[in-house]
């Protein structure tokens, strides 16, 4: 393995279902001038989590390593893709916490350069789940108030989340040695352009207004479900669509009572901090105790 000791990576970070690939098609665009979903991923960003970066650091085959093997090989692995990089510098996409794991840092400040996160309301990401994940709204639920959540991708690696809470303090909050430019969805779909501008100053890029003009066309949520209508997407596993209607705010219509306030008792605290206001009044005797609240009032989405 070569030796690796400089910072080279820029990270696109988020909690799944955030808009992380919305983000990265645009970065993409803005490098290329043009948008190919079928690409997904190589002109400005890659994923952090592909078999062959693990391969060249591990004595077995990657489908024979456990989570805890792949963690501990994780900082080789990182190291791996910058010597191969040979001397350029790459942006990575993750869902991973930026935190440690068995004393193992998922995000090695050694290596980090800067980091753009992505954050969304909690309730419309739980329907977005639902839908990618092609299960009941409950379930998406259940995933993203688990402190252990974690992902499996299909080449068999794993990515360890935490619930959203967990999620967003660790990116957003506490000292790093390097910067973390945070943006939220809603803002992004109100004000593209401003924040667009925003996320290629933070990747240490001098904005073009022609290319961020390009890349906004090409990256508008009609031109994505127009290609993704034709050719299909990779990244869909579950519902009609990956990108469905491109909205904030959706929640309001899929989730009960019950399930909106199954999410803002969890998640309340951040919440307020991001600026998403919870409707329930959870503080109060008015309400039902979480714990007696119905199971079965669900709607299963995207089946």
């Amino acid at each position: 393995m070569a030796k690796c000791d400089v910072k080279k990576i820029w990270w696109l970070a988020s909690y799944p279902k955030s808009g992380n690939t919305w983000v990265r098609l645009f970065m993409e665009a803005y490098v290329a001038g043009y948008c190919d979903i079928a690409i997904t991923s190589g002109r400005f960003v890659r994923g952090d989590q592909r078999p062959s970066d693990f391969q060249r650091v591990s004595g077995w085959p990657v489908s024979e390593l456990s989570p805890d093997a792949m963690n501990l090989m994780r900082p080789a692995a990182l190291c791996n893709m910058v010597a191969f990089a040979e001397g350029a510098e790459i942006c990575l996409k993750t869902h991973f916490i930026r935190g440690a794991i068995n004393y193992v840092r998922m995000i090695p400040a050694e290596l980090t350069l800067g980091a753009v996160y992505i954050l969304r309301d909690p309730r419309d990401v739980a329907v977005s789940m639902s839908h990618h994940n092609d299960c009941t709204i409950d379930e998406a639920i259940g995933q993203l108030n688990d402190k252990d959540h974690a992902l499996t991708t299909d080449n068999g690696l794993f990515c360890y989340c935490g619930n959203w809470s967990q999620h967003v303090r660790n990116w957003t909050t506490g000292k790093a040695s390097y910067p973390v430019h945070t943006v939220r969805y809603e803002d992004l779909l109100a004000n593209p352009e401003e924040e667009f501008v925003k996320i290629v100053e933070a990747f240490g890029i001098k904005p073009d207004p022609e290319r961020v003009e390009v890349a906004m066309r090409a990256t508008s949520f009609d031109v994505l479900q127009g290609q993704e209508d034709a050719k299909g997407f990779v990244e869909k596993e579950g519902g009609e669509r990956f990108f469905r209607n491109g909205k904030a705010g959706g929640w309001r219509d899929a989730l009960t009572e019950a399930q909106s306030y199954r999410i803002e008792c969890a998640h309340a605290g951040v919440m307020r901090e991001q600026g998403y206001e919870p409707q329930s009044d959870y503080r109060g005797s008015r309400r039902t105790p979480l714990a007696a609240l119905p199971s079965g009032n669900s709607k299963t989405i995207g089946v």
